[in-house]
């Protein structure tokens, strides 16, 4: 498992925000929302139909054996549904969380591009729905300028100078 996510150990955890906060300044950042537990459904979900095929009745799925028949069936119909919503239902969590619970005035989101980027990462790329599509649903504006905290920040400026267009996603309260 993913040992740095903020998975609870009583209940599922259905998906997660990362946001960095500035109270100072008002301002906060999602760096990203991102799902676990479809990541796990869907490795289950291919290791059934191999197992399907191949005719076993059972698997060991991170360390637990599970039925084919009933975990195929569970599983065609909650994936099914939560992949539909679990991306728009974390950001109007995190979105109620900053604005409601925190108080914090401007939620920042970054592009696919800039957080790309920022985060260096090179492969196995988010879903780029998740930094194009979504903030627009919630009527995001795109904006040249970066968070005061992230532009303010030396190494990460120089990050940013390797960005031809950075772009942020903003929202004020």
């Amino acid at each position: 498992m993913y040992r740095e996510h903020p998975v609870s150990a009583v209940r599922n955890t259905m998906a997660w925000a990362r946001i960095d906060l500035d109270l100072d300044r008002d301002e906060a950042l999602i760096e990203e929302i991102q799902t676990d537990w479809l990541r796990y459904a869907r490795y289950i979900r291919r290791s059934a139909m191999a197992a399907q095929q191949r005719g076993d009745t059972e698997l060991s799925a991170y360390g637990e054996l599970v039925a084919v028949k009933p975990a195929l069936a569970y599983l065609d119909v909650e994936l099914q549904r939560h992949e539909r919503i679990w991306s728009e239902a974390m950001l109007s969590a995190a979105l109620g969380f900053v604005f409601d619970e925190l108080g914090i005035g401007t939620l920042y989101y970054h592009s696919f591009e800039t957080g790309r980027k920022m985060k260096r990462i090179s492969c196995s790329y988010p879903p780029e729905s998740l930094y194009t599509r979504l903030p627009r649903q919630f009527c995001f504006e795109a904006v040249d300028t970066a968070p005061e905290f992230i532009a303010n920040d030396r190494r990460i400026r120089r990050v940013l100078k390797k960005v031809r267009n950075p772009i942020w996603f903003r929202l004020s309260a």
